[in-house]
């Protein structure tokens, strides 16, 4: 008897939730300003879109990724100057992601090289 409960009481321990504690979840997603690429493209690659699907709540280290990814892609399109902030909004205890995007100028540049063989 007593091995049996030496084993049984012998795992890790189960973080409990206060039975009064509020359950928050990432509601939706929004991209604000951008124009050269769709919100459709850029939403399924951030790591908040899958936490918005598994009934996450919006964390703040993953936010911080999200924009610099947004940047790189509008980096990768030739808008260097891009910036993108985000924000999460609560609204009772679900939370909207919103990320503003500011494009600026695209860079236009032509590479010519001269002077090789035929």
């Amino acid at each position: 008897m007593v091995l049996v409960l030496a084993v049984g009481c012998g795992g890790p321990r189960h973080a409990r939730r206060p039975e009064n504690a509020e359950l928050v979840w990432l509601a939706s997603i929004q991209v604000v300003g951008n124009k050269a690429i769709d919100t459709d493209d850029l939403v399924p690659g951030l790591a908040l879109d899958r936490a918005r699907r598994d009934g996450h709540s919006a964390d703040p280290y993953q936010l911080s990724l999200d924009i610099q990814r947004i940047k790189n892609a509008y980096t990768r399109l030739g808008y260097f100057d891009a910036r993108v902030e985000g924000q999460i909004n609560r609204d009772d205890n679900a939370e909207t992601v919103v990320f503003n995007v500011v494009e600026g100028p695209r860079l236009h540049a032509r590479v010519e090289i001269v002077g090789l063989p035929p």
